[in-house]
């Protein structure tokens, strides 16, 4: 293997930060450019890092790997099942770095793997790893875990990155790399975004071409100060980028108040009126009311008059009903009398019918008296002074 490149100072952007913004404050951030510029002057084969979450670093590398046009695969180990007390669970994570990488990365050879970091083990043959970056679990046994059986897999004079080393937070990792910086004579660190521990476990050739390079001479800290510099810019951009959305939103509310302000003076001008047609119509309904009184009162009066007719009504009816049965019990009289009457005529035709019998008699014996020649006078004499 024979390098003789310089090292150059890159002034990359990033395109991940379009759709999420929030990689410009990730704990990784610092070390975006350091990282891009690693990768121009190692132009690795493979690369793997376990552990990428929103993918800070992640989108670093396929950022040098697409500049640079470099022939590197890049492979990411995660599960992506979340932080506590992130805002997105972890599919929603995993699905917005899938969309970043197909965005801004389509040509990367960047293949993701949604598993445990032992589970990707056998997916990488031994040696055949360029770069291997740690940032899974922080406590000393998961990082001792993660570089111990991780390690077979990197190649002579393959690098290590660990993140997390100078972490206010995660003391396991930072207790890793004191112990592990006793253990190998080629190392370096930054002390910046959490630290970043750049060791070469397997061979020296790429710690001397960095110093060779005058890597530590000129440049690393300029890494360090870069980074304050563009975390403090990217502060100053987000706070101005706040007072403008700030000051639109006081002008809008502004606006907004102006606004309400003249609803209120019409409101004020509607409720006037309204007072003044309430206080017309309250003298319209008091007006009515004593209207309504005084018709209270004749239909009050009215009523007892009503009452009283209906008292006389009831005596009439009374009355009525008295005279009726008076009537019914003569007619009744007088249908008894009729009745009787009826009888008496019946008696008067019998006797009647009688009378004449005793006629057509009596003209029978004066027919016979006749043909007797007797007259009645004779016969009389004769007759009643026999009698």
């Amino acid at each position: 293997m024979n390098h003789d490149e310089p090292w150059v100072v890159s002034d990359p952007s990033y395109d991940a930060d379009q759709l999420n913004p929030k990689l410009k404050f990730a704990y990784w951030e610092g070390h975006r450019d350091f990282a891009y510029d690693l990768l121009h002057f190692v132009r690795p084969a493979r690369l793997v890092e376990l552990g990428s979450q929103y993918g800070c670093s992640l989108f670093t590398f396929c950022q040098a790997v697409r500049d640079f046009k470099l022939n590197t695969e890049i492979n990411a180990v995660d599960m992506w099942s979340g932080d506590i007390g992130a805002e997105m669970s972890g599919e929603e994570v995993y699905a917005l770095v899938q969309k970043t990488a197909a965005t801004y990365y389509p040509e990367v050879k960047l293949h993701l793997f949604q598993m445990r970091f032992d589970q990707a083990l056998p997916d990488f043959a031994d040696e055949s790893i360029d770069i291997l970056h740690i940032d899974g679990g922080h406590t000393f046994e998961d990082v001792e875990r993660d570089f111990t059986t991780w390690l077979p897999k990197l190649k002579e004079n393959g690098i290590v990155l660990f993140h997390d080393v100078y972490s206010p937070i995660d003391q396991g990792s930072c207790d890793h790399w004191e112990k592990t910086k006793k253990e190998y004579d080629c190392y370096f660190d930054f002390t910046h975004s959490c630290g970043l521990g750049v060791l070469f476990p397997k061979g020296r050739y790429w710690y001397d071409k960095l110093e060779a390079a005058g890597f530590f001479k000129y440049y690393k800290d300029l890494y360090f100060y870069r980074s304050k510099y563009k975390y403090t810019q990217a502060r100053f951009d987000e706070l101005k980028g706040l007072y403008e959305e700030r000051y639109l939103a006081i002008e809008h509310q502004s606006k907004m108040i102006d606004e309400r302000d003249a609803r209120i003076a019409a409101d004020e001008k509607l409720v006037a009126e309204k007072d003044a047609a309430i206080a017309s119509q309250t003298k319209l309904i008091e007006e009515r009311d004593a209207t309504i009184a005084s018709q209270t009162k004749l239909i009050d009066e009215r009523d007892e008059r009503i009452a009283a007719d209906e008292k006389l009504v009831a005596e009439k009816d009374a009355a009525i009903a008295e005279q009726t049965r008076l009537i019914d019990e003569r007619d009744k009289s007088l249908a008894d009398a009729h009745k009787i009457a009826e009888e008496r005529l019946g008696i008067v035709q019998q006797q009647g019918n009688i009378i004449l019998t005793l006629q057509q008699q009596n003209a029978e014996y004066e027919a016979i008296i006749k043909r007797h020649w007797m007259s009645r006078r004779e016969f009389r004499k004769r007759y009643g002074e026999e009698k």
